[in-house]
């Protein structure tokens, strides 16, 4: 069993990595994948793709589940039905416990604040740790201290 990674997220959001690449290169051994490659690959996906649209942490769980599942077969693609099955529990997981998507009410702009974004990552990393890449992870909840709803 892994130890878990989840502190070691907000590690890397503090350094200055953007909510996608926070989750995205965190886990990059485990698909195969460098880490400098993973951090240029979702740059534009951070803040919301740029716009305050979907949140950064889950196109950083959309990331590692395609290059965890994708067979990468140009002429017949047989994994992606798999690949959207396991993003809609990790969506579902996300959206239960956060109530939205949507990095502009995450962040708090609906209500001109500003939030800090390191309770979204925590809970993504743990999304990844029970979901993406299952039993490989010890249990941990420290995702709960971050959690300041």
């Amino acid at each position: 069993m892994l130890k878990s990674r989840i502190n070691k997220a907000i590690e890397l959001h503090n350094k200055g990595y953007n909510c996608c690449q926070s989750i995205a290169c965190l886990y990059c051994d485990l698909i195969n994948i460098d880490e400098k490659t993973a951090f240029k690959n979702v740059e534009a996906f951070g803040f919301g793709m740029g716009v305050n649209l979907t949140c950064g942490v889950l196109s950083g769980i959309a990331y590692l589940v395609g290059n965890k599942l994708s067979d990468g077969n140009l002429n017949e693609p047989k994994t992606k039905h798999d690949c959207y099955e396991l993003m809609n529990e990790c969506s579902e997981a996300f959206k239960k416990h956060m109530k939205t998507e949507s990095c502009y009410y995450l962040k708090g702009l609906d209500k001109n604040e500003f939030r800090d974004c390191s309770w979204i990552i925590s809970y993504g990393a743990y999304i990844v740790e029970q979901i993406v890449f299952k039993n490989m992870f010890e249990i941990n909840e420290d995702y709960l201290s971050y959690y300041n709803e």
